[in-house]
């Protein structure tokens, strides 16, 4: 009869092989060693040998639940791990077993919530389940909308002080963490896909448009948004801005830039140059103005007192 069953699983075992799969597909997933019970979980607990340990008992708010044999057990903010422990110790003091078998598993999950706010189709509160992650939370809130921020911003509470020690000055009661979300979607980072924590906030705020600004012989000179994750170059910005008119001097403009300090820095732009690989092209800033001289530079002034009030101040115009 041995040999049969030996026969039997090495088959079972090729077969699963030939099926690209193994015995662990068929293993119930592994629990969150670190979780911690809570009000409003249906934990079932069994006992080997021990038929009315067989059910599932939901903990109450006040974090206890009732088992068989042993009573009322608070269980709130225990592992899974502690309270078979505890369970098992309680049932050796008894003298109801020597050598118990104990085994117990979260059959609904109910305690731990996470939050997911901002630009997302379906914002709202959600039940943390076993491991749960950044981008499962973004799943279920059905994923982001088309003015979301590349950055996101994870909110986690932090631990409590300790007793006796009380801040000067009350602070904040969260830590931030800044993501970006580009970098987890193209799998660059996936460190920064976190693991959630009960009561973790993910907060997708709106993306905040920025704009550059050109100005002169250009056929749509004005402000011009600036596309959402990408590079402008200097050479694509002329045509985000509708081209050159015929009249303009692309080889005498510039790119006007003021850095954190509020220094100015004039740029020159050979725009023939840059176009046929003998310049460098290099990438546009947010709040850059650019400037292309036309047949008239009073003209130009003009245009740029009225597109960039305040920014162009003061410019020295070069003909």
């Amino acid at each position: 009869m041995r040999w049969i069953i030996l026969v039997i699983l090495a088959a079972w075992s090729l077969c699963a092989q030939d099926a690209g799969t193994s015995t662990a597909v068929f293993v119930e997933k592994q629990e969150q060693k670190d979780y911690r019970l809570g009000a409003g979980d249906v934990v079932a607990i069994s006992v080997l040998g021990i038929k009315d340990f067989d059910r599932a008992v939901p903990i109450s708010n006040s974090g206890r639940m009732h088992v068989p044999y042993l009573g009322v057990l608070s269980v709130a903010g225990m592992t899974l791990d502690q309270l078979r422990e505890e369970v098992g110790r309680r049932l050796r003091e008894r003298g109801l077993l020597k050598n118990p078998w104990v085994q117990a598993r979260v059959v609904d999950y109910r305690a731990h919530t996470v939050y997911i706010l901002g630009e997302v189709l379906m914002p709202g509160q959600y039940v943390l389940k076993q491991d749960m992650y950044m981008m499962d939370l973004v799943s279920l809130g059905m994923g982001m909308n088309s003015v979301t921020s590349r950055t996101v911003y994870l909110y986690r509470q932090k631990p409590p002080a300790p007793a006796g020690v009380k801040p000067a000055v009350p602070e904040n009661p969260y830590d931030v963490m800044a993501i970006d979300l580009q970098e987890v979607l193209n799998g660059k980072r996936p460190d920064l896909n976190i693991r959630l924590r009960g009561g973790d906030i993910l907060y997708c705020p709106e993306r905040k448009a920025t704009y550059f600004y050109a100005v002169g012989d250009l056929n749509r000179p004005g402000a011009v948004e600036m596309p959402q994750n990408e590079s402008v170059l200097v050479s694509r910005a002329i045509s985000l801005a509708g081209g050159p008119s015929r009249t303009a001097k692309m080889s005498k403009s510039f790119v006007l830039r003021y850095d954190e300090s509020g220094a100015r820095q004039q740029l020159p732009v050979n725009f023939k140059k840059v176009l046929a690989g003998k310049q460098p092209d290099f990438v546009i800033n947010p709040n850059d103005v650019i400037f292309v001289p036309g047949s008239s530079v009073k003209t130009l002034a003009y245009g740029i007192l009225g597109i960039v009030p305040g920014v162009a101040q003061g410019v020295a115009l070069v003909p």
